[in-house]
């Protein structure tokens, strides 16, 4: 994770999640653990480019655009493990 400097604003944590369908079946999901899938490839894909992206917490671009043209949101909203008891 890159250091702050003083004058950048300190980097957030996402404090919501996102679910798409991949045209192929697969499910692909955006959390505050960072990306995951129920295909290892596709989950190996998005880890790798979303390290090399210096825009987190944010989706990164080549990400954003897959997501757009190969997949469906399907859920959206707060993990359970982050809402109040």
């Amino acid at each position: 994770m890159p250091k702050s400097s003083p004058s950048a604003p300190p980097a957030r944590a996402v404090k919501f999640y996102l679910k798409w369908k991949h045209r192929d079946g697969s499910t692909i999901e955006f959390s505050p653990a960072g990306w995951t899938s129920n295909d290892p490839i596709k989950a190996d894909w998005l880890t790798k480019v979303s390290q090399v992206s210096n825009l987190a917490p944010s989706i990164p671009p080549v990400i954003r655009n897959w997501i757009r043209e190969e997949c469906e949101l399907i859920a959206f909203g707060e993990p359970e493990y982050l809402k109040p008891p």
